[in-house]
C-alpha cells in the first residue's frame, strides 16, 4: 500500500470508531424506551433475558470499539514504516476523547440496567 491508500484507510477507520459509538448510543436510547413501555407486559424471566441481551450487546460494542482502535494503532505505526506520518492528534485530546468515550459506554450501560431493574419493581402488577 501507499501512503494515500494507508491515509484513506486511517480516515475511514476514524468513520466506524464514531459509527460504532453512534450506533450503541441509538441502541441504548431504545433499549430505555422499550423497557419504560415495555415491562408492564414482560414477566421477570423475559425481563432478565432482555436485560442480557442488552449488557451482551453493549459488551459486543464495546469490544468492537477497542478492536478499530488497536487496529487504529497498528495502521499508525504502518504509515510511520511508509514514511509518512499519521492524523497528528494532540495526545491529551486523544486521551480526553477515550476517557469520555469509555466512561459514557460504562455510565450509559449501567444506568440504563439500573433504570431498567427501577421501572420493573415500580411496574403495574
Amino acid at each position: 500500500m501507499d501512503l494515500a491508500e494507508y491515509y484513506s484507510a486511517q480516515m475511514e477507520l476514524l468513520a466506524h470508531v464514531s459509527n460504532v459509538f453512534e450506533i450503541w448510543l441509538g441502541f441504548t436510547f431504545a433499549a430505555v424506551v422499550a423497557f419504560h413501555l415495555g415491562v408492564d407486559h414482560l414477566t421477570k424471566g423475559l425481563f432478565r433475558f432482555a436485560q442480557v441481551l442488552y449488557l451482551l450487546a453493549s459488551l459486543l460494542f464495546m469490544l468492537r470499539y477497542f478492536a478499530l482502535l488497536t487496529f487504529m494503532a497498528q495502521l499508525s505505526e504502518r504509515i510511520v514504516e511508509a514514511g509518512g506520518e499519521p492524523l497528528a492528534l494532540p495526545t491529551s485530546f486523544g486521551i480526553t476523547v477515550f476517557a469520555l468515550m469509555i466512561s459514557t459506554f460504562f455510565a450509559g450501560t449501567t444506568m440504563t440496567v439500573v433504570y431498567s431493574n427501577y421501572r420493573f419493581r415500580r411496574r403495574a402488577t
